[in-house]
């Protein structure tokens, strides 16, 4: 959580740089909707860390989950192979991920009955109900105060981390 902090630390210090240089309303406008943005994915980092934590799952468990979901949204299926296509990891790693999320009953592999060398993989109703408590308890958090710049430039109501 330590290295997410100083993350964002990093962005709103080069946000800060980008008011120096941007004046008016377009400004304003662009500091308060990407700060908005960065408020939201911490509250999703925060949130999602509590339902799926990262030293189990990692970002590529998450974004299998999301994606599956979306899949099933969709009406669509994905087979391992697609889902490896389409991710930015190696496909070992993704194997890993498949095997760690249908260890916890997020995901389930079936076979293809046309074709016995393809695996489909969908999301299960304990993989749905996560991400929908994830999701609800974004909905459910309290707005965060919002960040803005001062006249000198230098953020008011960021949190400093020491």
């Amino acid at each position: 959580m330590a290295s997410k902090i100083q993350e964002f630390d990093e962005i709103f210090a080069k946000i800060d740089e980008i008011c120096h240089k941007i004046d008016g309303e377009s400004s304003q406008f662009f500091k308060d909707h990407y700060l908005d943005f960065l408020n939201q994915q911490m509250a999703l980092y925060n949130s999602r860390e509590q339902f799926l934590p990262r030293q189990k799952f990692g970002d590529i468990g998450w974004a299998i989950l999301v994606e599956l979901n979306v899949a099933r949204i969709n009406g669509l299926r994905y087979s391992v192979s697609d889902i490896g296509r389409y991710a930015e990891f190696p496909l070992a790693t993704i194997l890993r991920s498949l095997q760690t999320l249908q260890a916890e009953h997020l995901i389930v592999r079936t076979p293809d009955p046309e074709d016995k060398r393809r695996t489909f993989v969908c999301i299960t109703k304990v993989g749905q109900t996560i991400l929908d408590r994830i999701f609800a308890s974004l909905n459910s958090a309290q707005p965060r105060k919002p960040v803005n710049c001062n006249a000198t430039g230098s953020f008011v109501g960021h949190r400093q981390v020491g």
